[in-house]
């Protein structure tokens, strides 16, 4: 009976310990995650985003005097019409903006999950290291 409890007792205690391990790179994860995505939106500044982001290519096609994507369709032998530097510049004013709005919802919701999934890592960690800890004390096993 007493090889029994003491293996019954080597399960909890692997037990314990993995999922106290998982909390612990869960958090180091999650406030990594948030970190990463902070210091992200503070380097990089909007102008270099609007060059090198997610928009940038948006940008490019507004400056294309040619490239309209809602246009109907030409007939045969009908040359494009090119786009006048007002209407570039109204494109991208109403672009430049959007694409912005985009960035800041896109750091808050990445600092949002990765709150959230440290919260979590943190709830699993605070409640099962301390047993594993005790676990460890009563039976005096390291």
């Amino acid at each position: 009976m007493e090889k029994q409890s003491r293996s019954t007792f080597s399960l909890i205690k692997l037990y314990f310990a993995i999922v106290s391990v998982v909390g612990v790179v869960g958090l180091v994860v999650g406030f990594g995650v948030g970190l990463y995505q902070l210091f992200l939106n503070m380097i990089i500044s909007d102008q270099e985003y609007l060059i090198g982001g997610n928009g940038s290519r948006e940008i490019k096609q507004c400056a294309d005097p040619y490239y309209r994507p809602n246009q109907a369709p030409l007939k045969e032998g009908e040359l494009p019409k090119a786009k006048t530097d007002e209407e570039i510049k109204a494109c991208k004013d109403k672009l430049i903006p959007d694409i912005l709005a985009t960035r800041d919802y896109q750091l808050k919701q990445d600092l949002i999950s990765g709150f959230v999934w440290w919260g979590l890592f943190m709830i699993l960690f605070l409640t099962h290291f301390p047993y594993f800890l005790k676990i460890s004390k009563e039976h005096d096993i390291a």
